[in-house]
């Protein structure tokens, strides 16, 4: 759960509070389709706030191996999300 809640956008207002609850959930459903490491590596970077040599060592791979599976895993993520018909975001 603190993996979805630091995905999502915080926002103050009721609407805005809303709608980020409903993108939390979507997130959720959408974390849940996902791989093991595919959770994990997403984990690592937004939860433990791992730089990418940090997390090339806790796996024991290569720099460029931890980038990559990052990369898809981002992109597995917003491909679920787009099936669940939530909208790219450019915001952090």
């Amino acid at each position: 759960m603190r993996l979805i809640d630091r995905l999502a956008a915080n926002d103050t207002t009721p609407g805005r509070r809303m709608a980020r609850e409903e993108r939390r959930v979507l997130l959720a459903r959408a974390i849940e389709r996902m791989g093991g490491d595919d959770r994990e590596i997403l984990g690592l970077r937004y939860l433990d706030q791992l730089a990418f040599d940090e997390i090339a060592a806790v796996l024991e791979i290569g720099l460029g191996a931890a980038k990559m599976r990052h990369l898809r895993a981002v992109d597995r993520l917003r491909s679920l999300l787009e099936e669940a018909g939530v909208e790219p975001s450019t915001s952090p």
